[in-house]
């Protein structure tokens, strides 16, 4: 199973929730199938109010479950391009291999999560601009690092270009 090769039963662990990722699943489908007997009780007993709340409960549910799927997605997305990262870079023997993919894993995981909370409708405006403007200061901050870096290299190109018209 796909939560089995995420791992996501101990990343459950890891953030105190004891329960495995079926059984969570199982009481999710239970609660919603209790919702929908509720709706039809309402139905039968003619409340309309609480049939209308209940109505945007259960159609709020195919978002929860989509979010679902993001997430467990997502998360094994992450973990293969970290590991692909760490062995392909490991293997040309760059120090830093596991930061490299760690980064690679937080920049998927913050996409994820702003999927996430777009498909959830919660502060679709924010979360979008908050997300443009943590990868622009990223790409920011690469090209004033790799321009302060390669300073002197620029200046030898220049040199030697300026020489060989002379």
């Amino acid at each position: 199973m796909i939560a089995d090769k995420v791992e996501l039963d101990q990343m459950l662990e890891q953030i105190g929730i004891k329960h495995k990722f079926s059984e969570i699943i199982g009481n999710i489908i239970y609660y919603v199938l209790l919702l929908v007997v509720l709706l039809t009780v309402f139905d039968i007993l003619g409340l309309a109010v609480a049939k209308e709340l209940f109505e945007k409960v259960v159609g709020f549910i195919p978002d929860i479950f989509i979010s679902v799927i993001l997430f467990v997605f997502g998360l094994y997305l992450a973990n293969f391009v970290r590991d692909f990262i760490n062995g392909r870079l490991s293997n040309m023997n760059i120090e830093q291999a596991s930061v490299i993919g760690s980064i690679a894993k937080f920049g998927i995981l913050l996409i994820v999560f702003s999927m996430i909370l777009s498909q959830l409708n919660i502060g679709n405006n924010l979360v979008s601009k908050l997300t443009q403007y943590l990868f622009a200061a990223i790409g920011l901050g690469l090209a004033i690092a790799i321009g302060l870096g390669g300073k002197d290299a620029a200046k030898e190109l220049i040199d030697r270009v300026f020489r060989q018209k002379k």
